[in-house]
């Protein structure tokens, strides 16, 4: 994809998007919302029979959801299928260029506006990077809401459990959730500090049908 046609994609996703914040993120619309019972990767779906009970995730490296990036419209019509979706889950690394975070960011929030419009139930998946991304990667979310999060790389070490623990604080001092998913690891020593200021949802992480636990 050249770069020109990179812009004429983008542009495509948020057209008469409302934006908000310092660095103008997609508002995402605000839906109907259901806790999800079953949680599948988007690369397996095609294995999938009993769709309508299945929300698809794409907490998987990026390549395995590069198809849905180049045919989006066409994925868009099979994921109406499922039961829903939790938005896509593009890297932030806190060694990338603040710039790729930018990018990121702004690409995870406009696949996911679009994904509304086109008429998906989508949970939208919350991601951050470094400290300096605080600064918008949590604009444009609804308050009060269903959100989730992916924790599988996030826990390795006590620098990583710093910044989940940090940027858990700040989305929920910020966006408020009714409850948060979360896909992948729920160490206690980051999640005890929020006991009681929200509703996690837990479903293990790995590339199979996987349900979820309250915590």
């Amino acid at each position: 994809m050249s770069l020109k046609d990179d812009y004429e994609y983008i542009a495509r996703l948020v057209d008469n998007v409302e934006v908000v914040g310092k660095y103008k993120m997609p508002k995402l619309l605000e839906q109907d919302q259901l806790m999800p019972k079953v949680l599948y990767p988007f690369s397996k779906r095609k294995k999938v029979k009993e769709k309508s009970a299945m929300t698809i995730h794409f907490y998987q490296p990026d390549y395995r959801f590069r198809p849905l990036l180049k045919n989006l419209d066409k994925c868009i019509e099979e994921l109406k299928k499922f039961n829903g979706v939790i938005s896509v889950d593009c890297s932030l690394y806190r060694d990338m260029f603040p710039t790729e975070q930018i990018y990121d960011s702004f690409l995870n929030h406009a696949i996911a506006y679009y994904m509304q419009v086109k008429g998906l139930l989508v949970y939208p998946n919350v991601r951050w990077g470094s400290k300096d991304s605080f600064e918008y990667c949590f604009d444009g979310y609804p308050k009060n809401y269903i959100l989730s999060i992916g924790t599988r790389g996030c826990c390795d070490t006590v620098e990583d459990k710093y910044f989940l623990k940090l940027g858990i604080n700040e989305m929920l001092n910020r966006l408020n959730p009714k409850a948060v998913i979360v896909y992948g690891p729920m160490p206690k020593d980051v999640f005890d500090n929020f006991v009681g200021r929200t509703k996690f949802i837990h479903f293990e992480a790995n590339y199979s049908e996987t349900k979820g636990v309250v915590i």
